[in-house]
């Protein structure tokens, strides 16, 4: 019982500690502070809505409250619909999860058929043939697969570089 305890308590760091980092991240990178506002807005409109946001206070402060945030199921309000994020967040979960279980039994059907092939055919053609695409599978980033995968269905990358050589 002690080592679940230690285990428990050990992922709890782990999750806040994971939390934190994506919110400094998130702060330094992508913050949403000046998303709202054209050029011609007022300073006291700016100030407003820093105050009302929390956007004023330390860095600190704001990821303590946003990590308190994450434990009460309050991630906040979005900033273009006006609405709570979990409320955004909520009707769209169950087909994520439902497209995950999809793709890990689809995976797991797979990959069983793939070893069972491969072993049967130890030494052959496609047996390295079958070694040569799982490598490269493990090797790739996912990040560079959904990309490849997203140019070859003729779909254009948002944010793409394009830098003038």
């Amino acid at each position: 019982m002690e080592y679940v305890l230690i285990r428990l308590v050990a992922w709890t760091l782990v999750l806040i500690g994971a939390i934190f980092v994506t919110f400094m991240v998130q702060y330094y990178i992508e913050t949403p502070r000046y998303v709202p506002f054209g050029q011609d807005t007022p300073q006291w409109a700016i100030d407003a809505w820093y105050e009302m946001f929390g956007f004023n206070d330390p860095v600190l402060t704001q990821s303590f409250r946003y990590i308190a945030g994450v434990f009460r199921e309050d991630l906040g309000i979005s900033f273009r619909r006006n609405v709570s994020v979990v409320n955004e967040v909520m009707p769209r979960f169950a087909y994520t999860f439902w497209i995950g279980i999809l793709a890990f039994l689809s995976s797991f059907i797979l990959a069983t058929f793939i070893g069972i092939l491969s072993v049967v055919l130890k030494g052959s053609l496609v047996n390295r043939l079958i070694k040569a695409i799982t490598n490269l599978g493990i090797s790739m980033p996912i990040v560079y697969l959904s990309l490849l995968v997203a140019v070859a269905n003729g779909e254009p990358l948002i944010g793409q570089c394009r830098a003038n050589f």
